[in-house]
């Protein structure tokens, strides 16, 4: 019995590397460095290979921080830890709380019209001028495709200077003591401080919506999701920038997570998979 429960821990523990191994691969992409750190370490092609090695203690990683934990509702264990209080700017991850304002303040049945001013924030046209939809396809859409005019939209349904102040309100309840918003999307503005937070406090919201706002995460895993007007005139395919979703290995063990890429901030990822123990997950920052 006890060889079997040192064999389920070792199994537990290299699964678990793999998939840091991702999300470490993942980082690479924004930056162009994928195929360095693949052959650095793995000196495979992939890392589909029985051979794979890693060790916690040796990564080095090209972010600027980063951050694994295992966690459920009572405690917390650090795996791996670059820079932890590092303030830095989160790009998109800023949508995560901002989803969270918007389910505690907004209901999802409303209907928000898009103006011309809220289409042009998107970098790719989802939205248009004119359309009505739901909050909460607004919502799926920021969140699926990390698009900023529907979290715009859904900010401004509220107020957008009181959307911010509840945003911040809710880092300051939740603990967030280095985590600062000045917009719900998380673009860099022009003569504008970026928001900011660190890996270790990302980790504290991680784990608030984990076991409060479950829903925010059952819309992050999704692959894709139809989006229509509420008319049904116009309806189009939004699709998840978290590519982690389409590997096989990994997608039954995905819980959820969220994607974020700025200039200033550069590629920024949050993802978290299921632990062996009910209740229990791994947090990647």
């Amino acid at each position: 019995m006890e060889n079997n429960k040192l064999l389920d821990n070792i199994v537990l523990f290299s699964a678990l590397i793999i998939m840091f191994g991702f999300f470490l691969v993942f980082t690479q992409i924004f930056s162009g460095n994928l195929e360095n750190v693949v052959l650095k370490m793995t000196g495979l092609s992939s890392f589909g290979q029985s051979n794979l090695v890693l060790s916690v203690e040796n990564f080095t990683i090209n972010s600027k921080a980063g951050y694994l934990v295992k966690t459920n509702e009572f405690s917390q264990d650090v795996i791996y830890s670059k820079d932890a209080s590092n303030k830095m700017p989160i790009a998109s991850l800023t949508k995560l709380m901002s989803a969270i304002v918007v389910l505690g303040n907004i209901k999802l049945s409303d209907k928000i019209i898009i103006t011309k001013d809220i289409e042009d924030w998107q970098e790719i046209k989802t939205i248009k001028e004119n359309e009505i939809f739901t909050a909460d396809d607004l919502l799926k859409t920021s969140l699926i495709e990390s698009n900023n005019s529907t979290m715009i939209a859904l900010a401004r349904s509220l107020g957008e200077d009181k959307f911010v102040e509840l945003m911040n309100k809710k880092a300051e309840d939740i603990g967030l003591v280095n985590t600062k918003f000045y917009n719900e999307t998380g673009l860099d503005l022009k003569d504008k401080v970026s928001n900011f937070s660190t890996v270790e406090d990302l980790a504290k919201l991680t784990k608030y919506i984990l076991y409060n706002y479950p829903k925010i995460f059952e819309i992050t895993k999704q692959k894709e999701f139809l989006l229509c007007d509420i008319e049904f005139n116009y309806c189009r395919t939004v699709k998840n920038t978290n590519l982690l979703l389409n590997n096989d290995s990994l997608k039954d063990n995905v819980v959820g997570g969220k994607t974020g890429e700025t200039k200033i901030a550069g590629g920024c990822l949050i993802l978290v998979i299921k632990g062996k123990i009910e209740g229990e997950y791994f947090i990647s920052i």
